[in-house]
């Protein structure tokens, strides 16, 4: 009888072990999907940002700059 109880303490701590590691295995898939979140976030951020903005405004102003000058050429 002792074999039984003790086998049936083993097979409820491990079912308690299988659910933790579900309940972690989920709060950690929730926190990479919000990492990914974030990052796409920050990244459209970025995009936006006015001075990357107007930098690469800068730099299409100066391209069309020189070729304005070639061709007047």
């Amino acid at each position: 009888m002792r074999s039984l109880s003790s086998s049936a303490l083993e097979e409820t701590a491990l079912a308690r072990l299988a659910l933790d590691i579900q309940n972690i295995q989920d709060l950690l898939k929730g926190k990479s999907d919000e990492t990914i979140r974030l990052k796409r976030e920050l990244e459209l951020l970025e995009g936006e940002r006015p001075g990357a903005r107007h930098d690469e405004c800068l730099v299409q102003a100066s391209i069309a700059d020189q070729n304005r000058k070639l061709n007047e050429r």
